[in-house]
């Protein structure tokens, strides 16, 4: 590509479909800092990224043409980090807008002048990436010969920089580790659970201690139908039956759960099927508390009306078949 005006709308398309192809920053980093360079005649081009824990920017990634030496420079950026106050990402951190130096040479905000004057490099420019609430971090441009950025090629990084750090935003959110999303998961409120279609619980999340008062110790590896209420197990099931016949639908269900007091808690839960890692279907199930616990008569102490007899839960379900005919 080459540099002008004409050249913006190639730029901006490519860059388009870069994030739209790409999985992540890591992967469309190079492309974007080739297209920005090549599009718009810069030589180098190098990602910062604001480390808003240890307050630093990290190059993450650079690109160069290959006619351009950038070793000296290299020896100098590889594995350093820098504040955000200091040389010219510290000046685009105050403004907040894009930064442009003519001559590296002369300007005391770029700490590299020595190693970019062996690289033939003259002016540099850097422009922020946003994500919609703060200054994430530049990237920086370098070139042989000066090019001050008018209106149009301002408009064009300003509107680059908002859609690479939106981009950056979503997908770091989304590539955190499997480690953080465990931590979630285990920090929720509401129950989450992963049950075998025999009915096995494979997994619950430390919530189930205040909703049903059981330590998972005591619920991994048992049958969730031994939880659900006799009257609920059917609409359970049937919630089950027909994700595995429509692949993708979420269902439904409210439904009573034994607490280890001997009382119920009316639950409400949402649910789809999903493959794990080991090629086996399971149900993943998220339930939280629809109302105050409902009280039962333990079976142990449930008395038959003018008899005085505790009624078995054998006998309850007898009931139950009898009364649908069976």
């Amino acid at each position: 590509m080459t540099s002008g005006h004409s050249s913006y709308p190639l730029v901006e398309f490519e860059l388009t479909r870069i994030l739209e192809e790409a999985p992540g920053l890591d992967a469309a980093a190079p492309r974007i800092l080739q297209t920005l360079c090549e599009g718009l005649g810069w030589q180098v081009g190098e990602l910062w990224l604001l480390d808003a824990d240890a307050n630093l920017l990290r190059r993450t990634a650079a690109w160069h043409s290959p006619d351009v030496d950038v070793s000296a420079m290299e020896a100098i950026t590889r594995g350093v980090a820098a504040t955000p106050a200091s040389g010219l990402p510290g000046r685009m951190f105050r403004t907040g807008n894009i930064e442009y130096i003519p001559n590296v040479s002369s300007d005391p905000a770029f700490t590299r002048k020595e190693a970019a004057a062996r690289a033939g490099l003259c002016c540099a420019l850097i422009f922020p990436l946003t994500d919609g609430r703060a200054t994430t971090g530049g990237i920086i441009l370098l070139r042989r010969e000066p090019l001050e950025p008018d209106g149009r090629l301002r408009t064009v990084l300003t509107t680059a920089g908002r859609r690479i750090g939106e981009f950056a935003r979503e997908h770091q959110a989304i590539g955190r580790s499997g480690a953080y999303f465990r931590n979630v998961v285990e920090n929720l409120p509401d129950v989450v659970a992963l049950i075998g279609l025999d009915g096995t619980i494979h997994y619950e999340n430390v919530a189930i201690v205040q909703v049903l008062g059981y330590d998972r110790r005591e619920q991994i590896g048992r049958n969730l139908y031994d939880f659900v209420h006799a009257e609920d197990v059917p609409s359970v099931l049937a919630s089950i039956r027909a994700a595995l016949e429509q692949p993708g639908i979420t269902w439904s269900n409210r439904l009573r759960l034994r607490h280890k007091d001997g009382s119920w808690k009316v639950l409400e839960a949402t649910g789809r099927m999903m493959v794990d890692t080991t090629g086996t279907h399971v149900a993943l199930i998220s339930a939280r508390e629809a109302g105050g616990r409902k009280k039962a008569r333990p079976a142990a102490s449930a008395q038959a009306e003018g008899t005085g007899r505790a009624i078995t839960e054998r006998e309850v379900r007898v009931l139950e078949l009898a009364a649908q005919g069976l």
